[in-house]
């Protein structure tokens, strides 16, 4: 394995454990080190090790508090935790995204839509208010936003709005939603297809056009 993909690894065997920690150990400070755990524990989590990722993101938090990317580090917790079917603990670590974004006004994420689309999809009915107020709360202050980002936030809106009984409320958003899936540019000159809905879980999508072709009441 090439010296630069030393933490880039997509397996997690005993000897790629082993060849992982005998490198981080000489790694320069405890920045590089907690940059080094956060990327290996995202090519983890690509490749669907979400257990090991979690280890790998703990093991960061714990070693270097004060070198991690709180947010960045606690929402990919949420993914894993959320992927492994633990809604409970998916959500409490992406409420403390949102504690530390709170804290450190200038660390954005995504979670916001994340945590919304988990509560939407459950569905949640008692956390709906909470899913739009952080909405309302994270996604007005991204500083730049993609179609991708768009669609997820009007997707949210809609299956809130739609669960709520507000139906024009509910169409407005889901064609908003839909706009946004049609986009074939960024909007980035130099990076035009940066951002774009590629693909849509199927359940996700089959709700959004249902809500948006429903006949007016």
């Amino acid at each position: 394995m090439a010296d630069e993909t030393w933490y880039r690894r997509r397996t997690w065997t005993d000897e790629d454990q082993s060849a992982f920690f005998a490198k981080l150990r000489r790694s320069r400070s405890g920045f590089h080190k907690a940059q080094y755990c956060r990327i290996q524990a995202y090519e983890l989590q690509q490749a669907g090790n979400y257990g090991a990722a979690l280890q790998l993101l703990n093991f960061l938090i714990t070693g270097w508090p004060n070198d991690a990317q709180e947010a960045a580090v606690f929402q990919q917790q949420a993914e894993c935790l959320e992927k492994l079917g633990d809604k409970t603990a998916a959500l409490d670590a992406y409420r403390r995204v949102f504690d530390t974004q709170r804290r450190k006004r200038n660390s954005q994420t995504t979670a916001h839509l994340g945590f919304g689309l988990l509560i939407a999809l459950s569905p949640d009915p008692e956390l709906y208010d909470e899913a739009l107020s952080v909405l309302d709360e994270f996604g007005s202050s991204r500083s730049l936003t993609f179609p991708i980002e768009e669609f997820k936030a009007a997707a949210i809106r809609a299956l809130i709005a739609d669960a709520k009984g507000s139906r024009d409320e509910a169409s407005r958003q889901a064609e908003l939603a839909l706009t946004a899936a049609g986009k074939t540019h960024s909007g980035l000159p130099r990076h035009a297809k940066l951002g774009l809905v590629t693909t849509i879980q199927s359940n996700l999508e089959d709700r959004i056009k249902g809500i948006a072709s429903r006949p007016d009441e």
